[in-house]
């Protein structure tokens, strides 16, 4: 097993302030020259493809692919990043701007995109043979159906607002009707492909470092290893995690990962300075935050190294996934969920670099001045109206018509028995849904970016009869305490009843308790809280059922499997005088033995009913006795709040039940929190009183405790509990332990060693 560290990356990391500035985008010495006049200006509309398919016999295998059809190509859904075949065949590419040049076949075609394969409409790459003969300066065509997108004008809406935010390029894109052999495929949006012609389209040295991020973090691999030449060893392995589009020479990429993951340096000076320009990552992680990115910690991005430069600059890709793609009505209709860190800046957090970044103490208010300032001038309320706007009258009229490829194919809630007129109010639901959505990311971030940062659990160990539970510290970006939660479930969404360990306010990141549950499939969780009550999840998820048509993800649920455990019946805590402090919270008691997590399964109306979830007892040199309790409900005491103890461990002597059905014989009684003894014969309901316990209550805990001499200074005391919640208008019993009357189970606490 691999176990991470347990210490806080603070304490293990040089940090450097990043100095702030009343312009966030003071200009640097190293800014991204972006030229003028390179991005289409004019306005949107759809431009017509014409493909003709060009089929000749032979094979369709790795290395030739003479006999492939268009059925190959569209049946490539192999994803596995090492697999080689990749089916293409020969086309005649027309198009509105791009004349029949009368050749045979002009270019070629392919399948692209990763789990979009496994839609039923396909994306596509068009190559053209010629160097020269190029439509729109481009010899490469990426037509992107973006079928998980409903409004499928997402992409384009945000490299459109990207064209006019400095220190950042963005990339052509046009809307494209594409025809194959005389028949209809739909809409389209081409986007630049970032190649050998977009570096040159911008003056910039086609020689240049280009890399697209796949499976990237940022961190030192082997994979990574270079030859004297500076070719990787292993090109398969290291395009695995990154691919490399252009440069032949990658020293320059492997000296930069060195110093990202040189944790002793001075992140300023010797990587963000030498090896970035700030300027073009505040802007990139700004877009990335104002469009609510979802897939962006470990790929779709770019790095561009100028030839002869240290320099590394961040460029956009893929804009599918944002606009609150999370809301779209068929991914809440299917249960599909994001939780909370994988929004930025937190989803960034797993990657070196970014989370070098976000270490630095001023980082996050450098980052809030970026995203504010391209809100209020780039990305603005107006200019996203405009654009909107612009795309209606052509996009939402072809997508909601029933005679197109694309309308029964728009991912959305509507069941087949319901009328196409609901498939078009909800595409025009979610399309006027966009407009609100930079302002809803930004408060977001606004509201988030004080929560600690995700981290890591571990898999729990078993040992010498305990659970080992550890994960990884949390860093807390304000530098606040953090606490953590805990909880064990037999369930993944932690049901109530389900929960079998629950333990609040653990001041490290690890924790050790008494296996008591059966064997089987067990879920734990982890929130980090500071003294705010900013919270953060684990990174961890739970995917049950996994497949492509057939899963749910539950976040924060780690899977593990446990051995048999040996239920708990007896306990002993020795407390030290004066560290139990009478206020209803139990922070003193989280490290002590308890009897164990008692199921939620107490169902009343009124809010208020006894539904035991914890109860400990623990005593001192000087004679005390103490209570602690936990509830999963607001408790009130009252009588209904039960403590039976038989002091004398004899069932003989004592209050067994008019019926004869009590666990024990019991000697004391605290009803509420007052003492009794037992004065009757056994069956009969006669009591005296004895005294007050000092106590207090605190919403869903309470403590109390009494002199060990007013009920007869045991050496062992037998216990069990029971929530009577008449007195709140509910019937119903709670028994903790669960089976104390239906098996005679009972709890005992020893006072001797």
């Amino acid at each position: 097993m691999k176990i991470k560290g347990i210490t806080t990356i603070a304490s293990v990391m040089m940090i450097f302030p990043i100095p702030s500035s009343a312009d966030v985008f003071d200009a640097l010495t190293n800014d991204l020259s972006i030229p003028a006049g390179i991005y289409d200006t004019t306005p949107a509309n759809i431009l017509n493809i014409q493909l003709q398919t060009v089929i000749s016999t032979g094979n369709c295998e790795i290395g030739d692919y003479t006999g492939c059809t268009l059925n190959d190509v569209n049946n490539d859904t192999n994803i596995d990043p090492g697999n080689k075949f990749k089916p293409e065949i020969k086309v005649r590419l027309q198009a509105d701007d791009f004349a029949n040049d009368g050749l045979a076949s002009n270019a070629t075609l392919r399948q692209r995109g990763g789990y979009s394969r496994f839609a039923d409409q396909k994306s596509y790459r068009i190559k053209l043979d010629s160097k020269n003969n190029l439509w729109r300066n481009q010899r490469k065509l990426q037509l992107n159906k973006h079928p998980w997108d409903v409004v499928r004008v997402r992409n384009k809406l945000s490299f459109d607002l990207m064209k006019d935010i400095p220190h950042l390029p963005s990339l052509n894109s046009q809307f494209v009707k594409l025809d194959i052999d005389g028949v209809s495929h739909g809409i389209y949006t081409h986007i630049e492909n970032v190649g050998k012609e977009y570096l040159i389209n911008r003056g910039w040295d086609k020689d240049s470092g280009l890399y697209k991020a796949k499976n990237f973090s940022f961190r030192q691999r082997t994979a990574y290893n270079l030859d004297t030449e500076g070719k990787p060893l292993n090109k398969d392995a290291f395009e695995r995690r990154m691919d490399i589009k252009r440069g032949k020479n990658h020293t320059k990429f492997v000296e930069m990962l060195a110093a990202v993951n040189n944790s002793t340096n001075n992140f300023q000076t010797e990587v963000l300075d030498k090896y970035f320009n700030r300027n073009n990552y505040l802007a990139w992680m700004a877009v990335n935050i104002l469009t609510g990115n979802l897939d962006v910690s470990h790929s779709n991005f770019y790095l561009y190294n100028p030839k002869g430069s240290d320099d590394f600059y961040f460029l956009p890709w893929d804009y599918d996934d944002t606009w609150g793609i999370e809301e779209q009505p068929d991914n809440v209709a299917e249960g599909t969920t994001w939780d909370k860190n994988q929004f930025n800046p937190q989803a960034l957090w797993s990657s070196k670099f970014h989370q070098r970044f976000l270490e630095q103490p001023n980082s996050l208010n450098l980052l809030a001045e970026a995203v504010t300032l391209i809100k209020n001038d780039y990305f603005t309320t107006q200019k996203v109206q405009a654009l909107l706007d612009s795309y209606s009258s052509i996009i939402p009229p072809r997508l909601k018509d029933d005679t197109e490829p694309d309308f029964y194919n728009l991912p959305t809630s509507i069941s087949e028995n319901n009328p196409d007129s609901d498939i078009r109010a909800e595409y025009d639901l979610v399309y006027s849904q966009l407009l609100a959505r930079v302002q809803q990311n930004y408060n977001r971030f606004i509201a988030e970016k004080e929560s600690p940062m995700p981290f890591d659990l571990e898999i729990p160990t078993f040992e010498n009869g305990d659970i080992n539970l550890i994960w990884n510290a949390a860093f807390d970006p304000q530098g606040d305490p953090i606490h953590y939660d805990l909880d064990v479930a037999t369930t993944p969404d932690f049901q109530a009843g389900t929960i079998k360990l629950s333990v609040q306010n653990i001041t490290v990141n690890t924790y050790s308790k008494y296996w008591e549950h059966p064997a089987g499939n067990y879920y734990y969780r982890v929130v980090a809280r500071d003294n705010a009550n900013h919270w953060q999840n684990s990174n961890e998820s739970y995917t049950f059922n996994e497949g492509k048509d057939n899963e749910k993800t539950y976040h924060n649920s780690f899977h593990f499997t446990a051995p048999e455990g040996t239920p708990l019946t007896s306990l002993s805590n020795l407390i030290t005088l004066g560290t139990i402090t009478y206020d209803g919270i139990l922070n003193e008691w989280t490290n002590l033995q308890s009897f164990g997590t008692d199921p939620a399964d107490i169902n009343g109306t009124s809010g208020n009913e006894v539904d035991w979830r914890q109860a400990w007892m623990g005593h001192d040199v000087n004679g005390n006795i103490y209570f602690a309790n936990s509830y999963d409900k607001s408790i009130n005491m009252t009588w209904g709040h039960l403590t039976y103890m038989d002091t004398d461990q004899s069932k003989t002597t004592g209050y067994i039940g008019g019926s004869n059905n009590l666990p024990i014989g019991v000697d004391y009684m605290i009803q509420g929190y007052h003492l009794w003894k037992y004065t009757g014969t056994g069956t009969s309901w006669s009591w005296s009183y004895v005294t007050p316990l000092w106590y207090s209550w605190n919403g869903l805990n309470s403590e109390m405790t009494t002199q060990l001499y007013n009920i007869g200074n045991p050496s062992k005391i037998d216990v069990f509990f029971e929530g009577n919640n008449a007195p709140y208008g509910n019937n119903t019993s709670d028994f903790y332990p669960d089976d104390a009357m239906s098996a005679g189970k009972y709890f005992t606490y020893s006072l001797t060693p």
